[in-house]
């Protein structure tokens, strides 16, 4: 027995716990292991940093396994993060390096931006300093799209080092898809290295598609095309056909056609004879258009219009000599090379006319002849640049190598003119026969008693034969008026008279289009068209001091010269000839004689006439409404200075300059050498106005016409107009002033009646076919539309005032508003909708009365029928705030639409879709058509479904669209649907509307972001609500004022039954009061 004493215990109990300590130290060190008594056969632990090991001890057995796990951000040199070790007698049982930690590459984050013809590839790289890496980066073509295109940028390679950097390939494909392989290769410290490899597909944009391929028939005004599909689906085509005629510079015909895809053939109808036409033909991606080709051809010339000589009597006629009033006759079908004056001698005083068409045409009429009987020659040829009013027969000149030779006393005669009209070798004519005339007895002279005895009887039958005329004259006359009033008959019976009172002015107008619409097909004109048509053009007057060889260098045009009798003529400055001559005319304006000059745009060598002719007539307003070069020609000379400068005896000075988005004012400071006063002149230089067409947007023109008139007060001399050869633009210009206010004050318009006044003034004025239809359409926008704009501040009042109710009528002025909306909107109703009433069609139309017209209809190209045409979907292209076909609307699929619905989002690349309803909320017949999760097919297309995000009153969801074809682009959609607009409800939360516009604009940032498309259970009733606000947004955030009216009737001429009613209407309103105060908060 072992005794111990009290301080005895104390040390013993110091040891105990001691060795207790060390013993415990060691089995927890071990993971609860102890070490192994026999360390010399055992494995040591590993050195690894940046790993945890399990177990974690200082040795381990032999057979024991190790597992090894790397920390985050590390791997081991297999790839992996974990692995195993085995201890081997006394060693590990794999190598060293094998199970090392290392820092693990970091694959860089590849931000890609695509454009039609490059991939840019950049990052920003993350390393440490325990590798350094190179990158070898191989851009390969997969395939194009399109059929048999080229193969551009098949494979290319870049290589680069540590760096911050970007790899550009370029000269790439459109419309096709690449792969980008990246080698990247990382080299440790240690001589270790690793490579990793990563290949992403992407697709390069669609661009405006290569020009087509044109060709036409001689004989066939039918023009025919291919056009490759390499740089994207081909939507359509725009034609634009232009005529022109070498002889007649004045003239000029242009219009513009919207050819829907698949078509690849269009009929020109309505070719003028004799004209020089280029059809020019651009093909139309998603991108928008392509370039255009273009084909060049010549109408042949046909038979002149033969002049009206009926009432055109023969006068001053003596004993040899008569003379013949003369008429100008309209280049309609051809140049009017010469004027013939044929004399046909007649054996009785007053034949029976037969017809002139076998004389007419005969190319050898002889010259007079004094050996010949002369019953029929021709006496004369004038050119046709040098008609004059009248000619005398028999004067004994010589014309064009004919001899007008006097005619024989007591002899019977009539006149015949021929128009002679040669171009391209060819030559026809056509005649006009005047009435029968009688030379007068040869005078010879007598005694004076004979001679009063013969006076005495000459009295007598002067007298006779002053009554017979008289008498001869009064039956032809009432002869006449009978005939006028035949004439007016049948012009009441035919609907030709133009007068329209302005109620009735809308009528009238879709009227006329519905005419041209129904026939469409038809070679001859009809509806407006045919009215502008049946307007003389070319030179009706004498122009014979515009033609003198002084005068001709001072005209921008050969063709298009002043008139003599409208002519402004200068105050001569010097004994020359050419002192008083600028070519300027002028043009009464509604009840004001000379209220306008219409000129041409001024030349380098006549801009000092240009400022004489403005200080001599007073003028304080020049609207100019060209540009200086347009379609790279010199359209007119710059004639104002930037500062001062000095224009023969004037000193002009530009005093200022105030700048709107479509109109630069100039004033200027206008002085003469030899006066002390000084005069203010203002320049509206309108800039949006193209050359032979009309403006797209009529606000900018409103403000102009009520600036212009504004400008120029009282005692004011005339309104100085011009474009470039004074005719077409100033023409329409001039035209609209004078139609508006008259509408102002008789409350009635005559277009055509207008436009010939003008034409009676100067040459062609109202140039194109386009432009007489402009002054339709602008007198309906602003004689029944009104300006319906606002600026955003004045937003609230305005609505407080739409409240008052008229006590004539009982009606706010939302509903007069709308109403007016709604007679507008017929316009667009009686379009031809064919392609939706086809047998094959009919059943994928959820509204027999809501359907796509022909020239807004969307064609599918991923789909086609039986016959290889694009397959039909009810949906139409319409217009956001400056982007031209940015909507596509909609209704919601059919079950047997489903495929042509994600067709259409495919071809049109519409990356965002607005859901105006919740489909829960709808019957059976309306399907779900994306999948709830994972991947649906609908037809040829995959549908999968990545992401949901939940909002108030919204959702968001993300999908990826595909076509089951190998190597096609992947779309990446943004699905938003609105939750809260039940379908009894009339009108949705406005808040959430704002906020789904929010949503769609941080969606789709740039403008080439794709189309938006918009549904709604019948394709009308909700869309339309969006799509106003989505505009209405744009014009507070770009212009600073709303127009209700305007943005709604620009998407019915898409669809006229969006905004089915007034509340909707007057919900907009609302809503743009909402807009204003968002934007205005975030702009503050």
């Amino acid at each position: 027995m072992l005794i111990l004493t009290t301080g005895q215990l104390h040390a013993a109990s110091l040891v105990s716990f001691a060795i207790l300590a060390y013993a415990a130290a060691e089995f927890n060190g071990n993971n609860g292991v102890a070490k192994p008594r026999d360390s010399s056969a055992s494995c040591s632990r590993p050195k690894n940093p940046n790993s945890r090991l399990n177990p974690d001890q200082q040795y381990y057995s032999v057979n024991e396994t190790l597992a090894i796990t790397c920390d985050r951000g590390y791997e081991l040199s297999n790839g992996k993060t974990k692995d195993t070790l085995t201890c081997k007698n006394v060693k590990w049982n794999k190598k060293k390096t094998d199970f090392k930690c290392r820092e693990k590459p970091m694959i860089m984050t590849h931000n890609i931006t695509i454009t039609h013809d490059t991939i840019k590839v950049s990052w920003n790289s993350i390393y440490s300093r325990s590798y350094h890496y190179n990158v070898t980066a191989k851009c390969q073509l997969k395939r194009n799209y399109g059929v048999e295109c080229d193969k551009k940028g098949e494979t290319m390679s870049h290589v680069k080092n540590n760096a911050t950097e970007e790899f550009i390939y370029g000269s790439l494909m459109p419309f096709s898809l690449y792969t980008i392989t990246f080698n990247e290769m990382f080299h440790y410290g240690d001589g270790y290295q690793k490579e990793i490899r990563k290949t992403i597909s992407v697709n390069t944009s669609e661009t405006g598609p290569e020009p087509p391929c044109l060709s036409k028939d001689n004989n066939n005004p039918k023009i025919k095309w291919n056009i490759s599909n390499c740089h994207g689906h081909i939507l359509g085509y725009e034609l634009t056909c232009i005529g022109k005629r070498s002889y007649n510079a004045s003239f000029a015909e242009q219009y513009v056609i919207n050819i829907s895809s698949p078509r690849t053939e269009y009929r020109l109808n309505k070719l003028k004879k004799g004209t020089n036409y280029t059809v020019l033909l651009s093909g139309r991606t998603s991108a928008g258009l392509g370039k255009s080709s273009n084909i060049t051809f010549e109408t042949d010339i046909s038979e002149p219009e033969p002049p009206e000589v009926s009432g055109m009597l023969v006068y001053n006629i003596t004993d040899a000599t008569a003379v013949l009033p003369l008429k100008l006759v309209a280049e309609v079908n051809g140049p009017i090379s010469a004027y013939q004056i044929i004399i046909k001698k007649l054996k009785k005083k007053i034949p029976r006319k037969r017809s002139l068409s076998d004389m007419c045409q005969r190319n050898e009429i002889p010259a007079f002849n004094s050996t010949a009987s002369n019953d029929l020659y021709i006496t004369a040829e004038i050119p046709g640049s040098a008609l004059r009013s009248t000619f005398t027969i028999g004067d004994g000149n010589m014309y064009q190598g004919y001899y007008n030779a006097p005619l024989l006393p007591e002899a019977h005669y009539t006149a015949i003119i021929r128009i002679v009209s040669t171009w391209n070798k060819v030559t026809k004519y056509s005649c006009s026969e005047y009435d029968s005339f009688s030379v007068s007895p040869r005078i010879v002279k007598k005694s004076n008693a004979a001679w009063v005895a013969s006076a005495s009887s000459l009295g007598i039958l002067v007298i006779i034969f002053a009554m017979a005329i008289g008498y001869r004259r009064l039956s032809r006359k009432c002869q006449r008026n009978t005939e006028e009033m035949e004439s007016i008959s049948l012009i009441n019976k035919g609907n030709v008279d133009t007068e329209i009172q302005v109620k009735d002015l809308l009528t009238y107008v879709i009227r006329k289009k519905k005419l041209e619409y129904e026939n469409e097909d038809d070679e001859e004109s009809v509806g407006l068209a045919k009215e502008y048509s049946s307007i003389p053009r070319d030179l009706i007057h004498p122009n014979i001091v515009a033609t003198q060889p002084h005068n001709k260098g001072k005209n921008r045009y050969i063709n298009i010269t002043p008139y003599d009798q409208s002519r402004v003529v200068l105050q001569a400055t010097s004994n020359k000839e050419d002192s008083d001559y600028i070519n300027a005319s002028y043009l009464d304006g509604y009840k004001k004689t000379n209220c306008y000059i219409a000129t041409q745009g001024p030349l380098a060598s006549t801009v000092d006439e240009f400022w004489r002719m403005i200080w001599q007539e007073k003028s304080a307003v020049i609207v100019m409404l060209t540009n200086l070069l347009e379609q790279e020609k010199a359209k007119c000379v710059k004639y104002w200075p930037e500062q001062s400068q000095q224009y023969s005896d004037f000193t002009v000075k530009l005093s200022g300059v105030k700048r709107t988005t479509e109109v630069v004012i100039r004033t200027f400071r206008v002085k003469k050498e030899d006066s002390s006063m000084e005069r203010t002149v203002t320049q509206f230089h309108y800039i949006s106005w193209p050359d032979h067409g009309v403006p797209k947007r009529l606000t900018g023109l409103r403000s102009l016409l009520k600036r212009v008139n504004e400008c120029n007060v009282p005692g004011s001399g005339p309104i100085v107009v011009h474009c470039s050869a004074g005719i077409g633009r100033t023409g329409t210009f001039i035209a609209l002033d004078c139609l508006l206010k008259r509408a102002e004050e008789e409350g009635k318009v005559d277009v055509m009646q207008c436009v010939k006044k003008l034409r009676e003034k100067r040459v062609n004025m109202v140039q194109t076919v386009e432009q007489y239809i402009f002054l339709y359409d602008s007198l309906v926008e602003f004689l029944i539309c009104g300006d319906t704009s606002v600026e955003v501040q004045d937003l609230y009042d305005k609505m407080k005032g739409m409240e008052w109710i008229d006590p004539a009528t009982g009606k706010d002025r939302y509903t007069t508003e709308f109403e007016t909306l709604q007679k507008f909107s017929d316009l667009y109703m009686f379009r031809p909708c064919r392609n939706a009433h086809k047998q094959l069609n009919k059943h994928k139309n959820r509204n027999s009365e809501i359907l796509p017209a022909d020239d807004v209809i969307t064609h599918l190209m991923s789909l086609t029928n039986e016959n290889g045409s694009g397959s039909y979907i009810n949906a139409v292209i319409a217009d956001r705030y400056n982007k031209q076909y940015g909507f596509v609307i909609t209704h919601l699929p059919l079950k047997e639409t489903l495929a042509d619905f994600w067709a259409l989002v495919y071809d049109y690349s519409c990356m965002t879709l607005i859901i105006m309803n919740e489909i829960q909320d709808l019957d059976e017949t309306y399907p779900a058509f994306w999948p709830e999760s994972g991947e649906c097919s609908y037809g040829p297309f995959n549908v999968q479904k990545v992401l949901t995000k939940r909002s108030e009153g919204y959702t968001v969801t993300s999908l990826k669209l595909r076509k089951q074809k190998k190597e096609t682009p992947v779309h990446l959609i943004n699905l938003i649907q609105l939750e809260d607009w039940l379908m009894h409800q009339c009108l949705p939360r406005s808040d959430t509307v704002i906020k789904m516009l929010t949503e769609v604009q941080s969606l789709q940032q740039k403008p080439d972001d794709g189309t938006v498309l918009v549904t709604c259970w019948d394709g009308a009733s909700r869309s339309g609500l969006f799509c106003a606000a989505s505009i209405i947004h744009e014009q507070i955030k770009q212009e600073g004022l709303v127009d209700v009216f305007q943005a709604i009737k620009t998407l019915r001429s898409s669809r006229p039954q969006l905004i089915e009613n007034k509340q909707q209407y007057q919900f907009c309103y609302k809503l743009a009061l909402s807009l204003y105060s968002l934007v205005e908060t975030y702009g503050n």
